[in-house]
């Protein structure tokens, strides 16, 4: 579809946000890659969005003209672009937490450091550090900032707290030492 053809007819309102998600919708329809950060969003200290779309743009850019491969190279290809941005994605969160939110620092860096991924927080709370605040309230912080699930496990008859930390955050330690 030409550009000239991108009409707005229909549209209740023509203002920019809707001229924007109109030409959204049909940019991906093409199958062009379509993203929409809010400029209140940039420089607002929430880096991550932005570091994730730059990511994105840089990547989309940089396979303008695809390179002639067989088949098997180009999903090859693909897959490493895509883990690539996954590693980068997840690099930029772990260190929003221990940066920007410096969120029990000492301990999602002995995870880190441990490739732990799952545990009880009774096993775990040498691995924290006491200057930080009470266990329970770096547990809490860390859950409410998203980088750790809480599960309930029955053994026997107690009822015992779990915790998952999410792959977004742990799938940049298979690439760390």
């Amino acid at each position: 579809m030409s550009f000239e053809a991108r009409t707005f007819r229909g549209l209740s309102a023509a203002g920019k946000t809707t001229a924007l998600r109109y030409l959204a919708a049909e940019l991906g329809a093409e199958k062009h890659p379509v993203v929409m950060v809010r400029l209140a969003e940039i420089g607002s200290g929430d880096q991550l969005k932005v570091s994730i779309v730059c990511t994105l743009f840089d990547q989309a850019r940089g396979h303008a003209e695809p390179p002639e491969f067989e088949a098997l190279d180009q999903i090859r290809a693909q897959f490493q672009d895509h883990f690539t941005a996954s590693q980068k994605v997840s690099e930029l969160s772990y260190e929003e937490v221990i940066s920007d939110f410096r969120a029990a620092t000492g301990f999602v860096r002995n995870c880190r450091a441990g490739k732990i991924v799952e545990f009880e927080p009774e096993k775990v709370k040498t691995l924290f550090d006491e200057k930080e605040g009470w266990v329970v309230l770096q547990l809490e912080r860390l859950e409410r900032l998203g980088f750790l699930s809480r599960t309930i496990v029955k053994e026997g008859d107690a009822l015992l707290p779990r915790f998952h930390i999410p792959r977004l955050f742990t799938r940049c330690w298979e690439t760390s030492a």
